[in-house]
């Protein structure tokens, strides 16, 4: 059994549902025995981030699961702390749904909801559960102008809190990433805040409808043993 993983962003559609998807993948394709999760979402109630990650996986998880992989489901597309008022987040429903799922599994990928500091209560955010339980975070960055800024911020912040983290993933959002400012952002970004790329993440059409490629399969497979490696 690893300890879990939180897959956390730069800001909201940084890419945070499709690397997770590829990375529960791709643990999968390595035979470990891996479940996804996310403690809170705001809208796409019809079909959640969870949905997502099971479209791509091998193994659709048992729906008696469903209450423990995502405990708080919200309708509006708005910050949690505005999104509770009517079931308010308890922090330890949360920390008890990932311990429940981490004893009958390898690995629980959680996926966060918006960036590192998004509050779940006026008085809770995101950051205060990672530190108190000392979780590893993987950074997804956006690959487009402005990413670096926002990078170098999330990671002083988690460094601040002594929060691990394992590494970044890039992401390409947009079809054209061949201009300059796209090529040199990972690179920057790794200097700058003294963090490694663990994976760089293609545009591609089908991943962005739910379908994985055969050009990525192998892309989530080597994230998934970068990951590996750093949390062993």
């Amino acid at each position: 059994m690893i300890s879990p993983l939180f897959i956390t962003g730069t800001d909201t559609d940084a890419g945070k549902t499709i690397v997770t998807a590829l990375i529960n993948r791709g643990f999968q394709e390595l035979g470990t025995k891996v479940i996804t999760q996310k403690w809170v979402q705001c809208g796409n109630t019809k079909h959640t981030d969870i949905d997502f990650h099971d479209d791509l996986a091998l193994k659709k998880p048992d729906p008696y699961l469903m209450p423990l992989r995502l405990p708080y489901l919200f309708e509006d597309p708005i910050s949690p702390h505005l999104a509770n008022t009517a079931t308010p987040i308890e922090p330890k429903t949360l920390l008890e749904s990932t311990k429940q799922l981490n004893q009958e599994h390898d690995l629980v990928l959680i996926e966060g909801a918006g960036g590192l500091r998004v509050p779940l209560s006026k008085t809770i955010n995101t950051t205060d559960l990672l530190e108190e339980q000392q979780i590893s975070c993987l950074l997804v960055v956006a690959n487009k102008v402005g990413c670096i800024n926002h990078s170098l911020l999330t990671i002083e912040a988690l460094r601040h809190r002594q929060i691990p983290l394992l590494g970044v993933v890039i992401t390409n959002p947009f079809p054209e990433t061949n201009h300059k400012a796209a090529k040199d952002n990972p690179k920057t970004i790794s200097e700058l805040g003294q963090t490694p790329i663990l994976g760089n993440i293609p545009y591609d059409h089908d991943l962005q409808n739910g379908n994985i490629s055969e050009k990525l399969l192998p892309i989530a497979i080597d994230l998934a043993r970068r990951i590996k490696n750093e949390l062993d």
